[in-house]
């Protein structure tokens, strides 16, 4: 897609429940796949933690497919953090370094809103 930056492009697709994806770095394992859903309100915590909840089961249902193989993804723990911002994650131990993806309800830097973030990401 169209260059952002030096090693920032935007993404021609996005995945489902977000609008905007964002491609960092020209090479695995540098490369990082970003996408960030559409702000949802501070006064509709439920509305944001409803959103997290459909694409967390869509995660799941994708990286259970068979057309994975060899790769192994292993559901981590969910993570809860205060102000209703949540995290779970996805890891690939079959390669290094691991794979990672990482589902994250964050609330805004002004705090007027939550959002949800999909992160593909390699562990370093």
């Amino acid at each position: 897609g169209e260059r952002l930056g030096s090693e920032s492009w935007a993404a021609q697709r996005t995945v489902p429940g977000t609008e905007r994806c964002v491609v960092e770095g020209d090479a695995w394992p540098r490369a990082r796949y970003e996408c960030a859903g559409a702000p949802v309100q501070a006064d509709r915590p439920d509305r944001a933690a409803s959103q997290f909840a459909l694409l967390s089961e869509q995660i799941d249902a994708c990286l259970a497919k068979p057309s994975w193989h060899p790769r192994t993804w292993h559901r981590n723990e969910p993570f809860e953090f205060a102000m209703g911002e949540r995290q779970q994650t996805w890891t690939d131990l079959s390669t290094l370094p691991p794979s990672a993806v990482v589902l994250k309800l964050q609330r805004g830097l002004s705090g007027d809103g939550y959002h949800v973030q999909l992160d593909l990401v390699t562990i370093r």
